[in-house]
Order: C-alpha cells, then sequence, then structure tokens
C-alpha cells in the first residue's frame, strides 16, 4: 500500500514539472544595449561610444559629441593700423583679382588701416609678353606705386588719425573712401586705354574724376590728343573747346564753367572707345563744383 502512495506521488511530481511552460533563454550580453541616464550622459560616455555603430574607431573614449564645439572655419587675419601716431603706419596691404576678361584682368591692391576707412587702387593687368603689353603693364604698376607711396598716402591717413581722435579712438559709421576704380575702355590692334575713376571723400563733400591714359598698342608709348588727330596743341584745344561749349549747352548750366580754366590748357586727359576720343575733367576742373565732372566725346578722328 505504501509502495502504491508513492507511486501515485512521483506520477503527479513528474507530471507537474513537464507541463511548466518553457522560459526563454536570456539576451546575449555581447548584444544588450546599455541604459543612459540623459543627465550623466557625459558619465556614461565610453558604453555609449562602444555600442553605437556610427562612432568613429579613433574617438576617445572620454568624448562626448553632445558637448563639442560646432566647427568653424579659421577667420582670416587682417591687419589694423596704430591710430595713435599721426605718422603714416608701415604698408600693409593686400590684393585680389576683381574681374577678368580677354585681356586680362583688373587688379585691386587694398590698404588695410581701419573699418571705417576704404583705401585702394586698381590697376588692369594684360596679359602677353608683347612689348607694348609690357610697357602698358610697367606704366600701370609705376602708377600704383605713386598711389600707395608714404607721401601719398599722407593726408588720408592724417584725416583717419584726427577722426578717431576727435571720437575718443571709436570707429565711425561714416566710411571714409579713397580709392581708384580701374576699366579698360579700348584693347585694339591700335589703341590700349584705361581710365582710374577717383573717389575721395573724408567727410563734407564727395570729391570725384578721371584718369586717363591712352598707349600705342604696338609699343606701348603713351599717347596725346595731338597724337591721335595728328594736329598741333592749338588746333587740338580749339576742337575740345568747341565739344566743351556744345556739351554744356545741352546739358548743363554755362553760368557754372569756368572757360578761362579751358582757355590756359595745353593738354587734355582723354581715353579712346572704339576708336572715338573722349576728353576727361575733374570736378573743380573747368566748373564749379556743383558742375561736377565731365566726360566730352570728340569727333572721331
Amino acid at each position: 500500500m505504501k509502495l502504491l502512495n508513492c507511486m501515485i506521488i512521483a506520477s503527479i511530481l513528474c507530471f507537474a514539472g513537464c507541463s511548466k511552460p518553457a522560459q526563454p533563454d536570456p539576451k546575449p550580453e555581447s548584444v544588450m544595449q546599455p541604459t543612459v541616464d540623459a543627465n550623466h550622459a557625459g558619465d556614461e560616455g565610453a558604453a555609449k561610444d562602444a555600442a553605437s555603430p556610427a562612432a568613429a574607431p579613433n574617438e576617445p573614449k572620454d568624448a562626448n559629441p553632445k558637448d563639442a564645439p560646432e566647427a568653424k572655419p579659421r577667420p582670416q587675419a587682417v591687419f589694423k593700423a596704430d591710430l595713435s601716431s599721426k605718422a603714416v603706419p608701415e604698408l600693409h596691404t593686400h590684393e585680389t583679382v576683381v574681374s577678368e576678361a580677354g585681356w586680362g584682368k583688373i587688379l585691386r591692391t587694398t590698404v588695410e588701416w581701419a573699418d571705417d576707412i576704404e583705401v585702394y587702387h586698381e590697376i588692369p593687368v594684360f596679359d602677353g609678353d608683347d612689348a607694348g603689353i609690357l610697357a602698358v603693364n610697367n606704366k600701370m604698376k609705376e602708377i600704383r606705386a605713386g598711389f600707395l607711396s608714404t607721401e601719398n598716402l599722407k593726408s588720408a591717413w592724417e584725416f583717419e588719425y584726427e577722426r578717431h581722435e576727435a571720437a575718443g579712438g571709436e570707429d565711425s559709421e561714416d566710411k571714409y573712401t579713397y580709392i581708384y576704380r580701374a576699366a579698360v575702355k579700348e584693347f585694339s590692334e591700335k589703341y590700349i586705354s584705361v581710365t582710374l575713376d577717383l573717389e575721395w571723400y573724408m567727410g563734407g563733400v564727395l570729391d570725384y574724376g578721371t584718369n586717363a591714359y591712352v598707349f600705342e598698342r604696338a609699343t606701348g608709348k603713351p599717347l596725346r590728343l595731338t597724337d591721335v588727330y595728328g594736329k598741333d596743341a592749338e588746333s587740338v584745344r580749339k576742337l575740345v573747346t568747341r565739344a566743351v561749349r556744345a556739351h554744356v549747352d545741352a546739358n548743363a548750366n554755362s553760368d557754372l564753367m569756368e572757360w578761362g580754366a579751358l582757355e590756359k590748357m595745353t593738354d587734355f586727359s582723354f581715353y579712346m572707345d572704339n576708336g572715338v576720343p573722349h576728353a576727361v575733367f575733374k570736378k573743380y576742373e573747368i566748373a564749379v563744383g556743383a558742375a561736377g565732372a565731365f566726360d566730352i566725346e570728340l569727333p572721331k578722328p
């Protein structure tokens, strides 16, 4: 009887053990994801980097991308002049290409002084190595060198220095300018013609005008109106005077003109444009300031 009872109990226990549902295997430790407290993300950086498939292989284990500074381009250093002295400072410049064309490029040389004054000079640089091109390029460099000389820059620097002194060393919102912008008016088999447009502003009234140059293409020789027309100086002066009077009659107030200044001129600044000469006069040169500058088209030779 005892033996029968033991067999019955054993059968019950076996049935209970066999009917228990199977438990899933624990997740392998190698693929378990760590839990990171957002408030202590830096403390858990190593675990986070190890678990992330995007982590860089050589990234330091204690690096925290969340706190890393944003990458910024390195600014280019620009020299600023010492405005505590009235003496013109040592020259610091940089060059930029303003434009390019079939004949070459316009090159700007900027003087680095201060943020509230703009000083630069442009020249054309012509491609080629023949005698005419080399001569014109050398002349343009000579003109630029004169602009960049201490003697030439002295007046502009003194204006800037005195303004800073009066303002207690603060920059001004009113930007001063002393600039020359270059343009090539003609590049032909016969002529190379260049203009340099002046803009001078040091407070008060803006001053402006044009320096014009004409060169023989083959040799680079500077030309005068007498060369272009093949006439003597007096004949050319009368020709220019007639053209100026015709222009004023059509476009300006003759009461603003100073005809006596024009009568005394023996040479004229001019440029060529498609074979046509243009005489140019700066502000105040042949008229009061209110009349401005003049660009006078002359008869074609």
